[in-house]
């Protein structure tokens, strides 16, 4: 099974090489999360009555990376998603973050958009036992 949601790329305040105050990033943290949060609930009811339940015990994640002007390093994305992992695992999508449960952390590079629509489209994949 597979949810796929498509994200605005993370503020710049949220990489890895960002040197922002603190209280600028959590506050930019916790708005990118809640818009993570809002993003996945509402994907999951959509598919509610296709894939019950929304707890996966191990998951590959794959952020893919949309751009209309300089791509951001693929480490710079990872970094920057991590409200979206904490969303996850507000909404029970899965219990932890740890290694032991998103078993692939992948970003790929999706290309130029040329009508500067820059976004993440970010797949979740159940890993089901012996695949």
């Amino acid at each position: 099974m597979n949810l796929k949601v498509t994200m605005p790329l993370p503020p710049p305040a949220l990489r890895g090489n960002s040197r922002v105050h603190w209280s600028e990033k959590h506050r930019v943290n916790k708005a990118y999360m809640e818009l993570a949060w809002v993003t996945l609930r509402e994907e999951i009811v959509r598919l509610s009555t296709v894939l019950v339940p929304f707890s996966w015990p191990v998951v590959a994640i794959i952020y893919t990376g949309y751009y209309s002007s300089k791509p951001l390093d693929h480490d710079g994305l990872i970094i920057g998603m991590k409200p979206f992992m904490d969303a996850l695992v507000k909404l029970g999508v899965i219990t932890d973050d740890s290694p032991q449960i998103v078993r692939q952390l992948t970003a790929l590079y999706g290309g130029q958009d040329e009508r500067g629509m820059e976004r993440v489209e970010v797949e979740i994949r159940e890993i089901r036992a012996g695949g």
